[in-house]
């Protein structure tokens, strides 16, 4: 069956008005007339376009990205019965994410390749910024789902905690420290230390344990990422305290790796818009994402990767 140029003005005219009976009256027809076009469009496109909601009809998420094609290609009906059949099977979307370096450079492409090994024709945007920016992408829905660092998440959002895991110390190969097993808060005292920068959720917690301890470090340099910590740790700067999931990025990082206490835990958390529409997609994606990320970090805490030290290129 293929798509009408009335199912669509009638399609158009039901999101406009949120009722069959109201775009009757736009369209000058009647309400059954509408009604069996939508329901003639749906059936040719294969899609549940609408969700009955307190009297009104609102769009599903197949239903907003059928509409978004709808307004940009109006005329061209031909294009509308390819996107709809694409949607069937997910062809045709585009999931938009966004996450944290220490997830987004390493670890999150793990996640799209095992997704995209089952979706293959679902284009993924992933893009990667420092969580302040991600919660605010979140929340003007400039993507679906984002991956950030534990901290106040903003009330336009729902979190799901992924994992949390414990904070470790790295240095330079062959730094005193090194020698030790476990590095203590005390033992920084007086040591060159590089810092993230103010107001980054895991700096608190690394200032708030230096501050309860009384340990006075010798700031030498602060960054924006975890992993321009390790960075600068490598060439001698300092010493550092970083989240362990930035090291699986860090293989060209010519650290030692030492556990921390006393603990502190740094969590991970994935965003999405709250009140957003149920989408099947994006559930799937967040679920490969809960699945692999859990994996690596049951390794991890297992004693697998916390201890790695990163090799020379």
């Amino acid at each position: 069956m293929q798509i009408t140029h009335h199912q669509v003005e009638a399609f158009r005219a039901v999101v406009h008005t949120g009722t069959t009976v109201d775009a009757a009256v736009l369209l000058h027809t009647s309400q059954p007339s509408i009604s069996r076009l939508i329901h003639d469009l749906e059936a040719a496109v294969h899609l549940k376009l609408f969700d009955r909601v307190r009297g009104r009809l609102l769009l599903t998420a197949e239903g907003s990205v059928f509409h978004d094609e709808v307004r940009r290609s109006f005329a061209g009906l031909q294009r509308l019965s390819e996107v709809a059949a694409g949607l069937v099977q997910f062809r045709g979307r585009e999931l938009r994410i966004g996450s944290l370096p220490a997830l987004g450079l390493v670890l999150l492409p793990k996640v799209v390749a095992k997704f995209q090994a089952r979706y293959p024709d679902v284009r993924v945007v992933l893009g990667v910024a420092e969580s302040t920016t991600i919660r605010e992408w979140v929340t003007f829905q400039q993507v679906e789902a984002g991956y950030v660092e534990e901290g106040t998440e903003p009330l336009e959002c729902d979190a799901h905690l992924l994992f949390r895991v414990p904070a470790v110390v790295v240095m330079q190969r062959g730094h005193p420290l090194a020698r030790r097993r476990v590095v203590r808060v005390a033992d920084l005292r007086g040591r060159g230390f590089v810092h993230l920068w103010r107001g980054h959720a895991e700096r608190r917690q690394i200032d708030a344990a230096l501050e309860q301890a009384r340990v006075s470090v010798v700031a030498k340099a602060e960054t924006q990422y975890a992993t321009g910590v390790c960075a600068l740790v490598a060439a001698g700067v300092g010493v550092g305290v970083v989240n362990p999931i930035v090291l699986l990025g860090a293989a060209t990082f010519d650290v030692e790796v030492r556990p921390f206490l006393p603990k502190l835990e740094f969590g991970i958390l994935e965003l999405s818009r709250r009140g957003r529409r149920p989408d099947a997609l994006l559930d799937e994606f967040a679920q490969t994402a809960r699945s692999e990320l859990g994996a690596i970090v049951r390794e991890q805490t297992a004693g697998k990767t916390t201890a790695r030290r990163g090799r020379k290129s």
